[in-house]
């Protein structure tokens, strides 16, 4: 009698112990899971930042290249006259749609710039960008125009170029040398290097560049 008194009083504690190591068990599994899925959330997280970071460095990148260029194109309407007009009016002519390619890539980092620090930009920020709607104004004029070119389209002129030099002087304040750097990418997708040359073309395109 007590032998199977004994036996009945043991057989609970052992289907609690096997009920404690299956809890233990799911618990584990579940904890792995957990750090697994966290794991792969972090991983997402920082594929997008890449990803996002890429998109900025190509759109600086492409901005400052547009923007040598149109530098270039303003010397070479500029040392062309008055020997050829002809052609420093051509010039101009090819110069103005260099002046939309700066403008989009401006604006489209902008509007990005815009998603980190909305506040950091003046109200008008992508809708008007001044300077290069007057810089297109002038370029178109002067292209359009016949013969030497006047005192005031060489004024002109020159004002685009120191314009222009100084938004290759503030773009150039980034660093470029971090293109294939994931970590670099991760760190302009958090927006972190860059923001402050943008507001500085920002301010300048809309501000300082039209007083």
């Amino acid at each position: 009698m007590s032998q199977q008194v004994s036996e009945k009083q043991i057989e609970p504690t052992g289907k609690k112990s096997i009920a404690l190591a299956v809890t233990l068990v799911i618990l584990v599994i579940s904890v792995m899971l957990n750090v697994l899925f966290s794991t792969k959330n972090m991983s997402y997280g920082q594929d997008l930042k890449v990803v996002t970071g890429e998109q900025i460095l190509k759109h600086l990148a492409t901005f400052n290249e547009k923007n040598v260029q149109l530098l270039q194109y303003n010397y070479d309407i500029v040392d062309f006259s008055p020997e050829n007009n002809k052609l420093a009016r051509l010039t101009a002519a090819h110069a103005v749609p260099l002046v939309a390619e700066v403008k989009h890539e401006l604006s489209q980092l902008i509007e990005i710039g815009q998603n980190y620090e909305k506040a950091v930009f003046t109200a008008q920020a992508t809708e008007k960008l001044e300077w290069m709607a007057l810089t297109e104004e002038q370029l178109r004029s002067i292209s359009n125009s016949e013969g030497e070119l006047t005192q005031g389209e060489l004024d002109e002129l020159n004002g685009i170029i120191d314009g222009s030099e100084r938004l290759s002087q503030i773009i150039k304040s980034f660093n470029f040398n971090v293109e294939g750097n994931r970590n670099a990418m991760i760190r302009i997708g958090n927006g972190f290097g860059w923001l402050e040359q943008v507001q500085a073309l920002e301010q300048f395109v809309n501000a300082e560049g039209i007083q």
